[in-house]
C-alpha cells in the first residue's frame, strides 16, 4: 500500500486537528478543576465573612446605638436600648427603622453615620439575617 503526498497531508492534518481538540479539552478540564477547587473553598470563606460581619453588627448594636440616645425621644431611646441589649422584637425593629428613616436627617452631622449603620442593621433584622 502506497500513500500519496495528499494522503499523508490529509492524515497529518487530521492528526493535528485531533491534537488541537484534545488540547482544548484538557485546558477546559483544568479550568473546571480549578473552579471546582475554588467552589469547595466558598463555604469556608462565607463562614469567615459571616463571622466578621456578625462581629461588626455586634459593635453597631452594642456601641453605636448609644450615640443616638438623647433625652428628647424616650420611646426611641427605649428601642435603641432594647436593640443594644439584643431584645428588640421584629415589630419594634420595624418601628425603630421607620422612625430613624423618617427622622434621621434631624440628627447632627456627626451622628449621621450612626443612623445609617443602625438602619442597615435593622433592615437585616427585618429580613431575618441574624
Amino acid at each position: 500500500m502506497t500513500f500519496t503526498v495528499g494522503d499523508i497531508l490529509s492524515i497529518f492534518m487530521a492528526t493535528v486537528s485531533l491534537l488541537g481538540l484534545f488540547a482544548t479539552y484538557v485546558t477546559k478540564l483544568a479550568k473546571m478543576e480549578a473552579m471546582l477547587a475554588e467552589m469547595k473553598e466558598l463555604p469556608i470563606r462565607v463562614a469567615a465573612l459571616e463571622t466578621k460581619m456578625g462581629l461588626f453588627w455586634r459593635i453597631v448594636e452594642d456601641k453605636v446605638t448609644h450615640q443616638l440616645i438623647a433625652p428628647h425621644s424616650l420611646h426611641r431611646d427605649d428601642l435603641l436600648r432594647r436593640m443594644a441589649a439584643h431584645t428588640l422584637t421584629r415589630v419594634e425593629a420595624q418601628e425603630l427603622h421607620d422612625d430613624l428613616d423618617s427622622n434621621g436627617a434631624d440628627f447632627s452631622p456627626d451622628k449621621q453615620l450612626a443612623v445609617v449603620l443602625i438602619i442597615a442593621r435593622l433592615e437585616q433584622i427585618l429580613v431575618g439575617v441574624a
